[in-house]
């Protein structure tokens, strides 16, 4: 068992406070055709899990299709900026002002 003193557990809590203060998700759009994009959010971070089961939600509700590429990006196609960042602020509880729309 170790010992851990109250100084060790401050700077515990401060680094944690530092990497929720640098913690973005981007949601942006990439044109792929003339009058066809993609919807790509990244740094979503969570269990595997509830990130697929994310991305079955928001293909049902958007009907459009998606995919997790190997950069664990989540892509949809067509352009939901807005409403995909709703439905990750009421999924993953992540207060607005940690998401960037571009």
């Amino acid at each position: 068992m170790d010992i851990i003193n109250s100084h060790e557990i401050e700077e515990l809590d401060f680094q944690n406070q530092i990497n929720e203060d640098f913690y973005f998700i981007d949601i942006t759009t990439q044109q792929r055709n003339n009058k066809k994009c993609w919807t790509i959010i990244s740094n979503l971070t969570g269990k595997e899990d509830k990130i697929k089961d994310f991305m079955q939600k928001a293909k049902r509700k958007f009907s459009c299709s998606g995919s997790i590429d190997e950069n664990n990006n989540l892509r949809f196609t067509g352009d939901h900026k807005n409403d995909l960042s709703e439905l990750v602020q009421s999924e993953f509880n992540i207060k607005k002002n940690r998401i960037r729309l571009h």
